[in-house]
């Protein structure tokens, strides 16, 4: 039997959907696309599902029908004080916690 992870993580300027972050912070990435699926690949592959991750801030720069798939993608429970263009409202009425 597998032991449920405990960890907590905390995570601000995730930034997805952003394109102009890429050049912006110097991201290596070459693309939007290839960005965004791995943030979520290298959340997934960090968090597991007992695990709290505490969002600071600025985690989409998307639409929020588009940021919903996205959050129940990923592993964790998700919690935390979210600024504007990170859907705090969102986070709460979706539920996200696995």
């Amino acid at each position: 039997m597998q032991e449920q992870s405990n960890k907590q993580f905390y995570i601000s300027d995730w930034h997805y959907g952003h394109a102009n972050v890429i050049a912006f912070d110097n991201r290596p990435f070459k693309s939007l696309l290839e960005m965004d699926e791995a943030l979520v690949d290298r959340w997934n592959a960090v968090v597991s599902p007992g695990d709290t991750v505490y969002v600071l801030g600025d985690m989409f720069w998307c639409k929020a029908q588009d940021a919903i798939p996205i959050l129940h993608s990923l592993k964790g429970t998700m919690t935390g004080a979210m600024t504007t263009n990170s859907y705090g409202s969102l986070l709460k009425s979706q539920s996200i916690s696995k």
